[in-house]
């Protein structure tokens, strides 16, 4: 079905400040009782597709097409007769040309059920209940934050904000709030958990049910835009990122949603009476690109609680040691979803000790861990290697630094496209330097990412390959009279000789396994099959090059990737072990031929 859009805003911007009767749904209900009560029965079918059409402005011949009826049937036998009916029901002129204009004068002037004979037949637009979205009681985090949501949509009239930021921030329980004290300043809101199609979402704003028609529009952007200016609607989209393309940068539509990115950009710039708000994982382009304090559009990025917000919930946790609570706020950024979980996990496995819980130096786990996959998950190949890369970093790094450093080939555009994406995840954060800008993972973040490359480093066998820390055989001395050989050409088919340990074993035993990242970056490859052997250089020979004063055992990494039938890339490093993070001076590392040349 298409609308007649001169006739149908023609009429609606006539009368829609006085309006009462909000879509066709109302307006069936009410015509429907008045030919219960006079006539005895309900609308038949062909009046049914007469009605639905001229409230969509469609001419008979449109109407015909999208119905089982003739133009001609529809025009000379039941119009007629309808329209002569109505007029007497409501005691005025009424026709095709005129129908809404005439409804909505009648029930702005009524009122009352003596005129349609219908019980509560006029009635106002009212908040809709929220079901399952209804606040409990929640520690009020973000007061500021609120206010200024409130000032934006009120005063400032905006038509468009985004709530983003990594899981467990908040974001949802904000918005619930703003709805519960803003929405009575609009006739309706309306929450979309799911997020549905352009097409499927202007049903659901005119409360559309199927009596016959299927509307089909053609420009449905147009459409929608028409109906938040006819009335004044607070609409919400929860979890935005469900309509963005996971495994590439911020900001790419899924398929099916493209039109998204046009009407959210026109919802902002064009004047209407309605605000559309959005929560996230990740800010939406339109927001991230036009957000502006003098603007209608404005983005909130929640970033966690404040420490007193989030101390007030380590205590209803009734979490004791409360001078400890500020190591344990810091390390979870005021993230209140995590700190209810870490507090849980406080009192149910350490007895309440948080020393305790903080020795064990890790803040990732359990449902944190699925927290920050979210988002992890979401992001492109190129960002997850930015942030592995910045996870080995000790200190915020400038992006002169990243570009001249990161061993990878990319152009400069796509490393500034790849961190803005990085920054609209909340994966990435920035602080003031002198010379400019830096950037940084905060804690809770740099432990997810270091984790998922130590795994992604230490993949690439099978299950029933792994080995146990009890099988994994003597530390190799140099300088032995028969040394074994490796045939590396078989550990693609990963049949390795004993001796030669996983790499994850190297990481565990590091007190500091992200000092590691940077050492084997080159390695995340899944496909790499990489081993690596303790070796004491003790068993070096007295006045060689190789001659190390001290005792010390060092890791031989041996990495291994076959790229054709008979050709293998081989890598080979040294590393340090244990609680060392240097090699020892005079250390150096030759590959020799099968005629010992190096």
């Amino acid at each position: 079905m298409y609308l007649n859009q001169t006739h149908f805003e023609k009429v609606e911007q006539t009368v829609y400040l006085r309006s009462h009767i909000v879509d066709f749904n109302e307006a069936f209900e009410l015509i429907n009782g008045l030919a219960i009560a006079n006539m005895g029965r309900s609308l038949k079918k062909p009046e049914v597709a007469i009605l639905e059409g001229t409230w969509h402005g469609f001419t008979y011949a449109q109407i015909a097409n999208l119905s089982e009826y003739s133009a001609n049937y529809l025009m000379r036998d039941v119009a007629p007769k309808l329209w002569t009916f109505l007029s007497n029901a409501l005691g005025i002129s009424i026709g095709k040309t005129n129908f809404r204009l005439v409804l909505d004068k009648a029930a702005c002037k009524a009122g009352s059920q003596a005129v349609f004979n219908v019980p509560d037949a006029v009635k106002r637009l009212s908040v809709k209940p929220l079901g399952n979205m209804s606040v409990v009681s929640e520690i009020e985090g973000y007061p500021e934050e609120l206010a200024a949501l409130e000032r934006w949509v009120l005063q400032d009239q905006c038509r468009l904000l985004s709530i983003y930021g990594l899981s467990g921030t908040g974001k949802t329980v904000l918005a619930r709030r703003l709805v519960e004290n803003v929405g009575t300043q609009f006739e309706q809101v309306i929450w979309q958990s799911s997020i549905p199609h352009i097409q499927q979402l202007i049903e659901n704003l005119l409360g559309r049910k199927s009596h016959g028609l299927t509307v089909n529009y053609p420009d449905p952007v147009s459409t929608f835009l028409d109906i938040l200016n006819r009335h004044s609607y607070l609409i919400v989209f929860d979890a935005v990122e469900s309509i963005l393309q996971p495994g590439e940068l911020a900001g790419r539509y899924r398929s099916g949603y493209e039109d998204y990115g046009q009407l959210l950009q026109q919802v902002g710039e064009l004047p209407h009476r309605s605000c559309l708000v959005m929560t996230g994982l990740e800010n939406s382009p339109e927001t991230a690109r036009f957000s502006d304090q003098n603007s209608p559009i404005r983005t909130l990025h929640l970033k966690g609680f404040s420490e007193a917000a989030a101390a007030a919930i380590l205590e209803t946790e009734h979490l004791a040691y409360q001078d400890r609570w500020h190591d344990l706020i810091c390390g979870y950024q005021g993230n209140p979803a995590a700190l209810r979980i870490a507090a849980q996990t406080i009192r149910e496995l350490f007895d309440g000790n948080i020393d305790a819980f903080l020795a064990q130096q890790s803040f990732v786990f359990g449902s944190i861990n699925l927290q920050l996959k979210q988002s992890f998950d979401r992001v492109s190949r190129l960002e997850k290697d930015i942030l592995f890369w910045l996870a080995g970093e000790d200190q915020p790094v400038s992006l002169a630094t990243l570009q001249n450093e990161i061993p990878l080939v990319i152009s400069p555009t796509e490393i500034l496209e790849a961190l803005e994406s990085l920054l609209q995840r909340s994966l990435l954060e920035t602080t003031q330097a002198i010379d400019g800008f830096l950037f940084l993972l905060q804690p809770l973040v740099k432990e997810y990412v270091v984790y998922q490359f130590i795994a992604q480093v230490c993949r690439g066998k099978p299950k029933e390959q792994q080995l146990s820390s009890q099988e994994l055989g003597p530390v190799i001395e140099l300088g032995l009279s028969t040394p074994k050989t490796a045939r590396l050409s078989q550990w693609s088919q990963h049949q390795l000789e004993p001796g030669w340990q996983p790499m994850e074993f190297l990481f565990e035993e590091s007190a500091k396994p992200a000092r590691r990242l940077r050492s084997t970056y080159h390695l995340r490859d899944e496909t790499i099959v990489k081993r690596f052997k303790s070796i004491n250089l003790m068993g070096a020979k007295p006045g060689s090059a190789e001659n190390i004063a001290e005792n010390h055992t060092v890791a031989l990494l041996v990495a291994v990737s076959q790229i054709a039938n008979q050709t293998y890339q081989i890598c080979v490093q040294v590393q340090p072990v244990g609680q060392t993070v240097t090699l020892p001076a005079g250390l150096r590392l030759r590959l020799l031929d099968e005629q010992s040349t190096v």
